[in-house]
């Protein structure tokens, strides 16, 4: 009698451990799944939030604006001189050009050649990354963006 509660008490014990292990290993899960809830609720997404879901497409971990932004201009994944801070509104034309120098759209002649949001907009139309209504300057909702990022993230392969 006394083996089996000591086998039940270890067995607890194990599986204690083994779902804080767990529940550690997907905190940044969870924390990835609230933002996500709560930016689908926006009414007008930040450049900030396109840049922290672009490092998470890319399966990095996010830490902060200044170091998911240093992590893609590490990687040249931000076109210079972009100086725009985390809580500036998102346009069509800015998502655009992050996500044409992501995924290195090279269909579009006219992109390649002027390298602009105009033009980036356009090349993620044909790639069927965004929609062609509106222009460039349109701001963009946090639904919206997650819209994009989800074709992005089928297109990237994560």
């Amino acid at each position: 009698m006394k083996v089996m509660i000591q086998m039940k008490l270890k067995l607890f014990i194990s599986m204690t451990l083994m779902l804080c292990f767990y529940a550690l290993a997907h905190s940044q899960s969870m924390n990835v799944l609230n933002y996500v809830n709560e930016l689908g609720d926006k009414k007008q997404a930040s450049f900030g939030d396109a840049v922290k879901l672009i490092v998470l497409d890319m399966g990095e971990n996010t830490s902060g604006f200044e170091s998911d932004l240093s992590v893609l201009n590490a990687r040249n994944k931000i076109a210079a001189g972009y100086s725009l801070s985390e809580n500036a509104p998102l346009r069509k034309g800015v998502v655009a050009r992050l996500i044409a120098r992501y995924l290195r759209l090279t269909d579009s002649l006219v992109y390649n050649i002027f390298g602009t949001e105009r033009y980036a907009f356009r090349a993620c139309v044909a790639a069927d990354i965004m929609i062609a209504d509106g222009s460039e300057w349109d701001y963009v909702s946090g639904e919206e963006l997650l819209e994009i990022m989800r074709r992005v993230a089928v297109i990237s392969g994560i």
